[in-house]
């Protein structure tokens, strides 16, 4: 009994065939999830860093003000220098 097999298109590398047109898309959507997933993770875990730094008024970074410096925040009738 003689049985002949034959490779599929993939492994033969027929580049037009719509199996391995199907096979390429399926690689690019699954790199891009994976890396859309990654950096969504990254992007939540910085917004809730950011998040916490700005509620705790953190005053070693000097980029954010400290809490009640901001002059916005100062009412009128309250001077702003002790002395004053």
């Amino acid at each position: 009994m003689v049985v002949h097999l034959l490779a599929c298109s993939v492994c033969w590398g027929a580049a037009q065939d719509p199996v391995v047109q199907g096979t390429k898309l399926s690689i690019v959507f699954l790199l891009g999830l994976t890396y859309l997933l990654l950096g969504g993770g990254v992007g939540m875990v910085l917004m809730a860093r950011r998040r916490a730094i700005r509620s705790n008024g953190d005053s070693a970074n000097p980029a954010l003000p400290a809490a009640g410096t901001h002059p916005e925040t100062q009412s009128a009738t309250k001077p702003s220098h002790p002395r004053d």
